[in-house]
């Protein structure tokens, strides 16, 4: 890892939507169902990787000339939660997810993260 600040769980903030979406009924549970909140970790070259935020779900702000637009250098995880019998939300193996997501972000040159920290934004994102 490079000397440039790594993603720091105790520094994430906050902003919670002013307008909840409906919970829908399981039957109607399917793709087109999101969250109202997304978590957003800004890296750059120079500075590493900033503050974590939860903020409410919106559009992306993204520079045209983003190398994930003109090179589809990109990557991607997808982690299941559920909610369990006591109300709780369980994540499922969430360290392997963490060391997938790792292992393909260094096969195509992303920037290395602290799995663990990540984590840690992860399940604030859903409790």
């Amino acid at each position: 890892m490079s000397g440039l600040p790594n993603i720091d769980a105790s520094k994430l903030t906050v902003t919670l939507t002013t307008a909840p979406k409906e919970v829908c009924d399981l039957e109607e549970l399917d793709f087109k169902n999101f969250t109202d909140h997304m978590m957003c970790i800004r890296y750059t070259e120079d500075n590493g990787w900033e503050a974590p935020e939860i903020k409410p779900y919106g559009p992306l702000q993204i520079d045209p000339a983003a190398f994930v637009l003109n090179y589809s250098v990109e990557t991607f995880e997808g982690m299941k939660a559920y909610k369990a019998a006591d109300g709780t939300i369980n994540l499922f193996r969430p360290d392997k997810n963490m060391q997938r997501l790792a292992t393909s972000s260094q096969r195509i040159m992303l920037p290395q993260f602290d799995q663990d920290q990540f984590l840690q934004c992860i399940k604030e994102l859903i409790k």
